[in-house]
């Protein structure tokens, strides 16, 4: 796996795009860590445990939910890699009629993989994973936004 941050920046910059265009609103959720204050008078702070995906917005009437990975080297993504409680935030989404998915960098490649309602992630043919070799419905062509792959799928 590899550090999502340049990723992310590349999102939040379509994202922007989106929104300029009318089209969508859809902001990347920080990390929360709450903080208290000792009897000492200090503070501290841990990770919040509460779930959480990346991104989070609408478009139009729509709810839209996504959590953004990327990977490198390995020719599998392993689905063990979007947790439990990211799976299970994207399945309510998607239930609700929502835009839910997990959307993957590969080698410059992007692809938008759907959650459905009872948490099954689109592409995994019966397996743990996904590959960039499995399944070209789900990339993205250069210029294509996320959200213009949702509305022609």
């Amino acid at each position: 796996m590899s550090d999502g941050k340049p990723w992310e920046a590349l999102i939040t910059s379509e994202n922007q795009g989106l929104a300029n265009q009318g089209r969508a609103v859809v902001i990347k959720i920080p990390e929360l860590v709450p903080v208290r204050r000792l009897a000492t008078g200090e503070f501290i702070g841990a990770p919040s445990t509460m779930p959480k995906v990346d991104f989070i917005g609408a478009a139009g009437p729509r709810a839209v939910a996504f959590d953004a990975k990327s990977w490198e080297g390995e020719r599998n993504w392993p689905f063990s890699e979007l947790k439990r409680h990211q799976r299970n935030l994207l399945a309510h989404i998607a239930a609700g009629g929502g835009l839910a998915f997990v959307y993957l960098m590969h080698g410059g490649a992007r692809y938008v993989l759907p959650v459905g309602a009872r948490g099954e992630i689109a592409g995994t043919r019966g397996r743990g994973s996904f590959s960039q070799w499995d399944d070209k419905t789900y990339r993205l062509a250069d210029a294509e936004t996320w959200l213009d792959w949702h509305e022609r799928s």
